[in-house]
């Protein structure tokens, strides 16, 4: 363990550390994973359901990729920035929700999750991730831009973020959820190091309190017979 004194660095919120952080081990490159669902909208109200899920080792590789199938009757399949089709849905290969959500439970267990805007997506697969494990590249401040007029730190897009800190250009037309997952882990690995030493600073501090982002959900197991989705947003 050592000490690293880094005055610029700031907390994922936009807050100045203390001048001195003490650094442990980082985080293990095998634990890491990035997550991107694409969703469908459903009802008059066009609600949003989970219709696929992609996630990637950090090397990019894929080690879960399904669509899942809809209950409900699908009125917008949202292709142009989904690129989700009717066939994707109906197909044989589709998933059942329970079956999905029960499998990337278990692919997220003591993982910590890289994506960009997770709580959409954790709130569509209805679950839970503990905050000292998660790496959004929605809300890391490093990552965010100033309102004109207020200074307050607002989220950028993800294509935006590629194309200015990567260089590569996505979502050109429609969005891939792999190549989605990808994005955001790259843009992590660009600060791992320093992202990783924030979050344990704020971690080990006895006053942090943090309110939890995510519903919590019982696992009920790969069953057909999981209740019907409660959280359409």
């Amino acid at each position: 363990m050592y000490v690293d004194k880094q005055p610029e660095w700031h907390t994922p919120h936009g807050d100045s550390l203390p001048y001195e952080i003490e650094r442990t081990v980082p985080v293990a490159e095998e634990v890491c994973v990035a997550l991107d669902c694409e969703m469908v909208g459903v009802g008059s109200r066009m609600c949003s359901v989970l219709a696929r899920v992609s996630i990637i080792d950090f090397e990019g590789k894929p080690i879960f990729d399904t669509f899942v199938r809809v209950e409900e009757k699908v009125t917008d399949y949202r292709t142009f920035v989904s690129g989700v089709r009717p066939q994707d849905l109906e197909s044989p290969d589709a998933m059942d929700f329970g079956e999905c959500r029960w499998k990337v439970q278990r692919l997220l267990a003591g993982k910590l999750l890289v994506g960009h805007a997770l709580e959409n997506d954790l709130k569509v697969l209805c679950l839970n991730h503990p905050w000292e494990q998660i790496r959004d590249t929605s809300n890391f401040a490093p990552f965010m831009k100033s309102h004109y007029s207020t200074g307050a730190l607002q989220p950028r897009r993800l294509r935006d973020l590629s194309l200015s800190l990567l260089g590569k250009k996505i979502q050109l037309d429609e969005h891939d959820s792999l190549e989605d997952a990808r994005a955001a882990m790259d843009l992590y690995k660009l600060v791992k190091t320093d992202w990783d030493y924030t979050v344990e600073y704020w971690h080990r501090q006895s006053n942090l309190s943090p309110v939890p982002l995510f519903h919590q959900y019982q696992d009920h197991g790969p069953s057909r017979s999981y209740p019907k989705r409660p959280w359409h947003y």
